[in-house]
Protein backbone atom coordinates (compact mmCIF):
# COMPACT_ATOMS: atom_id res chain seq x y z
CA UNK A 1 0.00 0.00 0.00
CA UNK A 2 1.36 3.67 -0.75
CA UNK A 3 -0.41 5.19 1.76
CA UNK A 4 2.40 7.19 3.61
CA UNK A 5 3.46 8.00 0.24
CA UNK A 6 3.93 11.75 0.44
CA UNK A 7 2.81 13.92 -2.71
CA UNK A 8 6.11 13.91 -4.44
CA UNK A 9 6.45 10.10 -4.00
CA UNK A 10 3.10 9.76 -5.59
CA UNK A 11 4.35 11.95 -8.48
CA UNK A 12 7.07 9.88 -8.87
CA UNK A 13 4.97 6.62 -9.12
CA UNK A 14 2.90 8.64 -11.53
CA UNK A 15 5.93 9.44 -13.90
CA UNK A 16 7.17 5.58 -13.40
CA UNK A 17 3.88 4.82 -15.34
CA UNK A 18 3.66 7.09 -17.65
CA UNK A 19 7.61 5.84 -18.72
CA UNK A 20 5.98 2.45 -18.59
CA UNK A 21 3.41 3.03 -21.32
CA UNK A 22 5.80 5.38 -23.15
CA UNK A 23 8.39 2.11 -22.91
CA UNK A 24 5.56 -0.42 -24.10
CA UNK A 25 4.62 1.86 -27.41
CA UNK A 26 7.88 2.47 -28.37
CA UNK A 27 9.47 -1.23 -27.92
CA UNK A 28 7.01 -3.77 -28.46
CA UNK A 29 7.06 -4.01 -32.15
CA UNK A 30 10.99 -4.29 -31.73
CA UNK A 31 10.76 -6.85 -29.21
CA UNK A 32 7.75 -9.33 -29.35
CA UNK A 33 8.58 -12.27 -30.48
CA UNK A 34 7.22 -14.14 -33.25
CA UNK A 35 3.58 -15.60 -31.34
CA UNK A 36 3.06 -12.22 -29.64
CA UNK A 37 0.13 -10.91 -31.54
CA UNK A 38 -1.26 -7.07 -31.48
CA UNK A 39 -3.91 -8.55 -29.01
CA UNK A 40 -1.36 -9.01 -26.46
CA UNK A 41 -0.01 -5.54 -26.82
CA UNK A 42 -3.50 -4.63 -26.10
CA UNK A 43 -3.55 -6.64 -23.30
CA UNK A 44 -0.06 -4.87 -21.88
CA UNK A 45 -1.42 -1.60 -22.33
CA UNK A 46 -5.03 -2.15 -21.12
CA UNK A 47 -2.70 -3.09 -17.61
CA UNK A 48 -0.49 0.17 -18.16
CA UNK A 49 -2.70 2.16 -18.75
CA UNK A 50 -4.67 1.29 -15.47
CA UNK A 51 -1.57 1.67 -13.78
CA UNK A 52 -1.38 5.59 -15.02
CA UNK A 53 -5.26 5.84 -14.33
CA UNK A 54 -4.64 5.28 -10.49
CA UNK A 55 -1.61 7.02 -9.91
CA UNK A 56 -3.31 10.45 -11.50
CA UNK A 57 -6.05 9.83 -9.31
CA UNK A 58 -3.95 9.73 -5.88
CA UNK A 59 -2.27 12.43 -7.32
CA UNK A 60 -5.35 14.64 -8.04
CA UNK A 61 -6.33 13.52 -4.63
CA UNK A 62 -3.62 14.11 -2.59
CA UNK A 63 -2.81 18.16 -4.40
CA UNK A 64 -7.21 18.27 -3.41
CA UNK A 65 -6.32 17.27 0.26
CA UNK A 66 -3.76 19.78 0.36
CA UNK A 67 -5.49 22.55 -0.77
CA UNK A 68 -8.40 22.12 1.42
CA UNK A 69 -5.69 21.88 4.64
CA UNK A 70 -4.05 25.07 3.27
CA UNK A 71 -7.55 26.64 2.78
CA UNK A 72 -9.25 25.90 5.94
CA UNK A 73 -8.84 26.42 9.54
CA UNK A 74 -8.08 23.59 11.86
CA UNK A 75 -11.17 24.52 14.11
CA UNK A 76 -14.15 26.21 12.99
CA UNK A 77 -17.93 26.89 14.25
CA UNK A 78 -21.04 26.23 12.34
CA UNK A 79 -24.77 26.93 12.99
CA UNK A 80 -23.26 26.53 16.55
CA UNK A 81 -21.54 23.27 16.47
CA UNK A 82 -17.39 23.76 16.76
CA UNK A 83 -15.48 21.49 14.73
CA UNK A 84 -12.02 20.01 14.04
CA UNK A 85 -10.21 19.01 11.24
CA UNK A 86 -8.62 15.66 12.01
CA UNK A 87 -5.36 14.41 10.38
CA UNK A 88 -5.99 12.74 6.94
CA UNK A 89 -6.91 9.01 7.47
CA UNK A 90 -6.56 6.83 4.64
CA UNK A 91 -8.90 5.72 2.45
CA UNK A 92 -9.94 3.78 -0.87
CA UNK A 93 -11.73 4.92 -3.90
CA UNK A 94 -12.92 2.24 -6.86
CA UNK A 95 -12.42 3.97 -9.70
CA UNK A 96 -12.52 2.98 -13.34
CA UNK A 97 -9.18 2.23 -13.08
CA UNK A 98 -9.21 0.01 -9.78
CA UNK A 99 -9.04 0.86 -5.97
CA UNK A 100 -6.45 3.66 -5.31
CA UNK A 101 -5.32 5.05 -2.15
CA UNK A 102 -5.49 8.33 -0.80
CA UNK A 103 -5.95 10.45 2.77
CA UNK A 104 -9.27 12.52 3.77
CA UNK A 105 -9.37 15.06 6.64
CA UNK A 106 -12.53 15.07 8.61
CA UNK A 107 -14.55 17.57 10.09
CA UNK A 108 -15.44 15.92 13.75
CA UNK A 109 -17.11 17.99 16.31
CA UNK A 110 -15.55 19.08 19.41
CA UNK A 111 -18.19 17.63 21.56
CA UNK A 112 -18.81 14.23 19.47
CA UNK A 113 -21.58 13.03 16.92
CA UNK A 114 -21.26 12.90 13.06
CA UNK A 115 -18.80 14.52 11.60
CA UNK A 116 -17.72 15.55 7.34
CA UNK A 117 -15.43 15.83 5.02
Amino acid sequence: MRDDYTLEQRMAHLEEALAGVRELAVFWAAERGPDDGFVDFEAKQIEALRQVGRASAEVALAIAEAKHRREHPDRFEVDGTRYRMTSPEPRSLLTWFGTVRYARSYARPLEGGPGWF
